[in-house]
């Protein structure tokens, strides 16, 4: 049963009575070019799929739009407001049971193709609370319909297509008249709504009905609406700037909260600040381990390119306290916290001289830097920010542009292994101190099971016992009931094979370190997955490769052994630069983090035969030994009954041996490995580095300026 937090009547009144409020003068004001502030790109509605943001403050908001229209509305404190563009939208369903307007809405979430997340929005109307569920909105009806004709087909419900087509009623300053109005419309099956109307250099109060698409539905509704209001003065809407009120409602477990939704003419740019201009902005759409993120300074919300954009204006070293701590952990050396608010202020910097595009300098995303608002934050990250303020990273008299990653793996990239092409102020050098990131590393064991499954449990789950295998390895005993057995010795980047009970022996092949920053496992990667990867990545796709890759080796490394060029046997794999090969193999996906690594083939075994001969052997049938002057290994099983074996080489280290082809990837480092490595930087800080020196170890010629 779901329950109604309170009255949807009440909040519609109060709705309108916000109309009394909104029409406020403010003046204008227009900045110039600030180098201190950033815009930060925080939803792409492309990308994230969303199409409305609900926002608050614990000092309440206040919303201006496009700075010379006077246009004010104020909320109380940590009261949500959402906002909205009125564009093409589908609406699903109109239900009185919230339990079908949900249900309905997971099943819109399952279809991939879908890529505007639903939402609820609530009218009154009978004396009775409806559900509507609204997909969208598209900037065209042509890209709502493909999205009509899909859920019709999945989940056989027509939808109602809703457009920006409105008619009005006239100036009304009698908001109580107004409220009457709806009330009759609704109760006639219409759909009424109070709106805010820009003309004649003023706000004025309107009533709108109808969201049609075309113009001949858009008549049809005004001569409905006459033969049962002959009286009413039905306007279209003058004015391509204006705002409706609305209810949205939001889920939150076996309730539902409503709040305010303001539905913005597609021409307006919304500007969003809190009342007291210390306090912060929460998004309800950006959230980082489980709780929405809140930001400093204004918000942006317009539309772009089609889509909805919300962009952060703030304070450059603002926006600094929440990168560094994103970036680095606050209990690392403070030298090695500048060294990183000094590169990620050059990185900014650079952005605020080449923007991303022609609202936001930067993104909020790794693909430039991490940002998640004031959640980060703390004292000493603030301080590593104060005291580096204003300084950045110089060559030529220029900003560079100041790559950083997590972990180089020992040694930093060169541009070549990355981009293809050389970076002046970067190269590959060691970065010894990098494998400070396996302290307090957990062991995890790489175990065969009995039916001839193998994979990894952790160690502390295992205690090895006083047996041994002929091949000299030691057995284990499981000392936990249902303990994940997994594909990778990761618990987040991994997939549980199946779980294992109490008491299970098993054989212990190998101790590795949990994937962590500095090594790494991923894998095993099938052939089908490699060819239809590799198939979708690389540079010549009108060659593709008909033939599953058996044979994925790494072709060429760069200075640092970065992989610069796979093939399949001879033949080459090209991608469009070398740091790409990461994306083709799956990237986090599954594991890989980064180009320096080697891959291992599961159903390939070479040894050397007479006369200096390398012989592959592959998917043998027959029983396997095999001896040489220099190598032999010996098989675990030979009847083939089972799919993966285990092969002991000369040097007694155990290699695993599939009937069918697969690929294990190894690896050290986290990033592209340009620039400076954050393990690196601490490491060197611990060891007496100034944030200059580490500075300077890491960036070639460069000058370290204050500019503000």
């Amino acid at each position: 049963m779901y329950h109604l937090m309170y009255s949807v009547k009440k909040i519609s009144i109060i709705v309108l009575i916000f109309g009394l409020l909104i029409i406020t003068m403010i003046p204008t004001i227009v900045k110039s070019q600030d180098l201190s502030e950033i815009k930060v790109l925080l939803i792409n509605g492309k990308t994230d799929g969303e199409h409305l943001i609900t926002v608050s403050s614990p000092s309440g908001i206040q919303l201006t739009t496009n700075q010379t229209i006077p246009y004010m509305f104020s909320s109380k404190e940590n009261e949500k407001v959402s906002l909205q563009f009125d564009r093409y939208h589908l609406q699903l369903v109109e239900t009185m049971d919230l339990s079908e307007a949900m249900e309905i809405i997971e099943q819109v979430k399952a279809i991939e193709e879908v890529k505007l997340l639903p939402s609820i929005e609530v009218v009154y109307k009978d004396k009775s609370d409806y559900y509507q569920v609204i997909v969208g909105g598209y900037d065209t009806f042509e890209e709502l319909d493909q999205i009509r004709q899909l859920i019709q087909k999945e989940m056989q419900i027509d939808g109602k297509p809703l457009g920006p087509l409105h008619w009005a009623i006239g100036d009304i300053v009698d908001l109580a008249e107004a409220e009457k109005i709806i009330m009759e419309l609704n109760a006639n099956g219409f759909t009424g709504y109070l709106a805010q109307v820009y003309i004649n250099d003023k706000w004025e109060n309107q009533v709108f009905i109808g969201d049609s698409i075309t113009f001949e539905e858009h008549q049809q509704l005004k001569n409905s609406i006459q033969k049962i209001f002959p009286d009413f003065n039905l306007v279209d809407v003058n004015s391509d700037i204006y705002v409706i009120s609305k209810l949205s409602g939001t889920i939150l477990q076996d309730e539902i909260m409503t709040n305010p939704l303001f539905v913005f003419s597609s021409s307006m740019i919304v500007n969003i600040k809190p009342t007291d201009s210390q306090s912060t902005l929460t998004i309800n759409e950006r959230t980082y381990q489980g709780k929405n993120l809140s930001y400093r300074g204004e918000i942006n919300f317009q539309l772009f390119e089609g889509e909805i954009a919300v962009v952060n204006r703030l304070n450059l070293d603002s926006y600094l306290y929440s990168v560094v701590g994103s970036e680095m952990y606050d209990s690392w050396p403070l030298e090695a916290l500048k060294s990183q608010a000094v590169a990620a202020r050059t990185f900014a910097y650079q952005k605020l001289l080449n923007p991303r595009n022609k609202i936001a300098h930067i993104y909020d995303s790794i693909a430039d830097q991490a940002y998640y608002g004031v959640s980060e934050e703390t004292d000493r990250i603030r301080q590593a920010v104060d005291e580096t303020k204003g300084i950045v990273l110089t060559r030529n008299g220029k900003p560079i542009t100041a790559f950083y990653h997590s972990n180089a793996g020992g040694i930093t990239s060169d541009g070549s292994e990355v981009w293809g092409s050389q970076i002046p102020y970067t190269s590959s050098k060691p970065s010894p101190e990098d494998g400070k990131a396996l302290e307090n590393v957990m062991d995890w064991y790489y175990v065969l099971r009995s039916n001839g499954q193998i994979g990894y449990v952790r160690s502390d789950y295992v205690d090895v016992i006083e047996k041994t295998h002929p091949f000299g390895l030691p057995y284990g005993v499981l000392n936990g009931d249902k303990v994940n057995f997994r594909n990778r010795p990761n618990i987040y980047r991994s997939e549980i094979i199946t779980t294992l009970p109490k008491g299970e022996e098993i054989v212990i092949l190998d101790t590795v370190y949990e994937n962590n920053s500095y090594s790494w496992i991923a894998g095993p990667l099938s052939t089908e997955f490699i060819t239809e990867n590799v198939n979708k990545y690389q540079l010549d796709s009108s060659i593709p490769f008909n033939e599953p890759i058996l044979d994925l080796k790494v072709m060429e490394r760069g200075p640092s052994g970065r992989v610069t060029l796979l093939a399949d046997g001879d033949t080459p794999i090209k991608v469009k630069y070398p740091d790409y090969y990461r994306t083709l193999l799956g990237g986090l996906s599954v594991g890989v983090q980064s180009g320096l690594f080697d891959i291992e083939q599961q159903g390939r075994i070479e040894t050397l035969a007479a006369y200096g001969r390398t012989e592959s052997l592959v998917n043998k049938k027959e029983q396997i030994y095999v001896q040489s002057a220099n190598s032999k290994y010996v098989l675990s099983e030979t009847n083939f009954s089972q799919d993966n074996y285990f092969v002991l080489g000369a040097d007694d280290q155990i290699k695993v041996f599939s009937k069918e082809q697969s690929y294990i990837i190894r690896g050290r480092g986290l990033g592209h490995g340009l620039g400076m490595s954050q393990w690196g930087a601490r490491g060197l800080a611990e060891s007496g580095y100034t944030y200059q020196e580490i500075l300077e170890y890491y960036y070639n010629d460069i000058v370290i300026k204050q500019i503000y």
